[in-house]
C-alpha cells in the first residue's frame, strides 16, 4: 500500500541560518503525516528537521512554491533549491517557481528553529490556479514500482 506523508530527520544546534544538515549529527528519524513538530523536537529551541517525500504532480506546468516559516526554511525539488526564507524571524514567506512534469518529484524541506515561535507551512500554486496548502494526499513515502 502507498503511504502518504513525510520521512524526517531531526537535528539540534544553535543556528542563525540554515545549516548544512548533512554535516550535523542526526538525533532522530521517522515518519510524519504533515509538516508538524508535535513529537519530533526534543526541546523548545535550537533544532532543525529535514522532511522528505515524493510529490505526485498530476498536471505538467509551472508551479510556484511558497514556504512560510518561523524561523528559516527552504524547499528543494529534484535537488534544486526552489524557495528559501533564511535567517531568524517571525513567520515570513519565501517564494520560487519551477516547471514540473507529470509524475513523481523528490521534495525536501529543510527547517530550523532558533528561539521564539515555530511554524512551517508549504503552499503550491499551478500557474493560473489557486494557491493551496500542499496536500498530503500527493506526498508519497515511496515511489510505486512501475
Amino acid at each position: 500500500a502507498q503511504m502518504n506523508g513525510w520521512s524526517y530527520k531531526y537535528y539540534e544546534g544553535e543556528w542563525k541560518m540554515l545549516p548544512d544538515f548533512y554535516k550535523e549529527k542526526m538525533l532522530g528519524s521517522g515518519i510524519s503525516k504533515g509538516l508538524v513538530f508535535d513529537s519530533i523536537n526534543k526541546r523548545e529551541d535550537f533544532w532543525g528537521i529535514i522532511f522528505s517525500s515524493n510529490l505526485l504532480i498530476d498536471q505538467e506546468g509551472e508551479y510556484t512554491i511558497y514556504t512560510t516559516s518561523d524561523d528559516g526554511s527552504r524547499v528543494l525539488i529534484d535537488g534544486k533549491q526552489v524557495a528559501i526564507i533564511n535567517g531568524t524571524h517571525g513567520p515570513e514567506t519565501g517564494i520560487g517557481s519551477i516547471t514540473l512534469t507529470k509524475g513523481y518529484h523528490k521534495i525536501v524541506v529543510e527547517y530550523f528553529e532558533a528561539i521564539g515561535g515555530q511554524s512551517l507551512d508549504l503552499a503550491i500554486q499551478l500557474k493560473g490556479g489557486n494557491r493551496k496548502s500542499l496536500p498530503i494526499s500527493k506526498l508519497y513515502l515511496t515511489v510505486p514500482k512501475k
